[in-house]
């Protein structure tokens, strides 16, 4: 910050910053518990709500979740337990490891069935574990 900024009158340093809590509550249309409250900011190609504070982005739920519930441990995620991805309404967002939330994926029947093996494996390694892995 140089000398100018330093002792500029306080109508000509900018605007003030506005809490984080407050620019996001104002892009979340808000209703009752049991319906989502979809991010009405910029969103991710994904279609999660983004926000940035301290110059970075941020997932607009997993802010929720903080200011809600508290901090999230490192390594956990949070998952919308309404397979909304621009939800914003904490009674639909549960914590868990990467293994819950794919566990949720597919008892909710959204896992496309081989979709992983045919992204990952060859034409070979496919044949191989069709030959050597039991069908369920």
């Amino acid at each position: 910050m140089s000398w100018l900024d330093e002792n500029l009158p306080p109508y000509l340093k900018g605007p003030k910053r506005i809490p984080v809590a407050e620019r996001l509550w104002a892009k979340i249309q808000t209703g009752s518990s049991d319906v989502c409250w979809p991010w009405l900011g910029h969103k991710n190609t994904k279609g999660y709500g983004k926000l940035f504070h301290n110059r970075r982005p941020h997932r607009a739920h997993r802010l929720v979740w903080q200011l809600v519930y508290g901090p999230i441990p490192s390594g956990l995620l949070i998952c919308h337990s309404c397979d909304n991805p621009s939800c914003c309404n904490p009674c639909h967002l549960f914590i868990g490891e990467p293994y819950d939330n794919t566990a949720d994926m597919w008892e909710k029947g959204r896992a496309k069935p081989g979709g992983f093996i045919k992204m990952r494996f060859t034409d070979y390694s496919r044949t191989f574990l069709d030959e050597t892995c039991p069908k369920a």
